[in-house]
């Protein structure tokens, strides 16, 4: 009997240890369970997982994945809009790529989220990314690009925008001698050939005669400011010749209208507001030195007037030389020039 109650003890201590290593044995499972939920808790806090987006960002950026780098620091400002390295991560990838809308789009959604001090350190970092980007283009001749990148550029840093415009023009500017095509009259399109060069503007003369007229078809006189011709060339022609876009492109300059350097006659008129007109006397003389090169395929006019009566005035003839005509009787060539806007 005695033996019996021993191993019925010996049975129950057995159970009360195996129930102790069962329950330790859930407490750590339940530990590591908590563990596990805690470490992942911890790790996709929205902070631990704007880090993880900006470390992808940065990582992609080094292996030169320009465009996956933008996607990466874009979904990081999607778990923090404020994010500072973000949107500079995303300027600069934008930038590497020569996304300059990119950039440009960047810069606006920081401006909505940042303080005014860390706009301002972005602001010297977008216009330089933009800047990189507009020499790589200007170096591979991509001169369109480099226009589209300064016009985004402007509000940022003004003067780089209008140093880079004026360096696509210094490079695509037509050279003085040279020929450009530029609007289109009677379906035919119009050839200038380009007598001078100011700045962003230059000087040019249709080598066609686009039509044959008197000077004016008036009596009240027939000073180059009430002629019929200068109407004629400001309305008729400028509105057919040129399209919309075009005209924009076409400067309003004061032009001299001088006396007639051979006729004591006449007097010096007032400058008048011109968009397309011809040349004076003087002018055909400054970029024309000889008959030779004025030549052309028929007679053409000048503004300039002759004789005391101004009834008269001044064309070149068809072999370079400088004539007295009826203004009213005479129907001469017509060669438009004007001053164009340079892209």
């Amino acid at each position: 009997m005695a033996t019996a109650k021993k191993r019925k003890k010996k049975k129950h201590r057995g159970k009360r240890g195996r129930g102790r290593l069962i329950a330790i044995i859930l407490v750590i499972a339940v530990a590591l369970i908590l563990g596990v939920v805690v470490f992942f808790l911890l790790r996709n806090t929205p902070e631990r997982r704007y880090e993880r987006q900006l470390a992808t960002g940065d990582s992609l950026y080094e292996s030169a994945s320009y465009a996956q780098a933008a996607a990466a620091y874009d979904a990081a400002l999607e778990i923090d809009a404020k994010g500072a390295a973000a949107y500079r991560g995303l300027v600069k990838a934008y930038g590497a790529d020569a996304n300059a809308q990119g950039v440009a789009e960047a810069f606006e959604k920081a401006k909505a989220q940042l303080s005014e001090a860390e706009v301002a350190s972005l602001h010297t970092e977008t216009a330089a990314e933009l800047s990189a980007i507009a020499e790589r283009f200007f170096a591979a001749g991509e001169y369109d690009r480099v226009r589209e990148i300064a016009a985004g550029l402007r509000a940022m840093d003004e003067a780089a925008a209008y140093s880079l415009t004026d360096r696509v023009i210094e490079a695509t500017a037509p050279a003085v001698g040279s020929t450009v095509s530029f609007g289109t009259y009677l379906g035919t399109s119009l050839n200038w050939r380009v007598l001078h060069r100011d700045g962003g503007q230059i000087l040019i003369l249709c080598e066609q005669l686009v039509e044959t007229k008197p000077f004016t078809e008036t009596h009240i006189g027939v000073a180059w400011e009430y002629c019929t011709l200068r109407k004629w060339l400001a309305t008729e022609f400028y509105t057919n010749a040129f399209s919309i876009q075009e005209q924009n492109r076409i400067a309003a300059v004061m032009a001299e209208n001088p006396a007639n350097p051979t006729d004591p006659h006449t007097v010096t008129r007032r400058p008048t507001e011109e968009k397309v007109f011809v040349l004076s006397m003087q002018e055909v003389e400054r970029y024309f030195p000889s008959e030779a090169e004025r030549a052309s395929t028929g007679n053409y006019w000048t503004r300039t007037s002759a004789n005391r009566s101004e009834s008269g005035a001044v064309i070149v003839s068809a072999e370079g030389a400088f004539q007295t005509v009826d203004a009213r009787d005479v129907a001469a060539g017509v060669r438009p020039c004007l001053w164009l806007i340079l892209e």
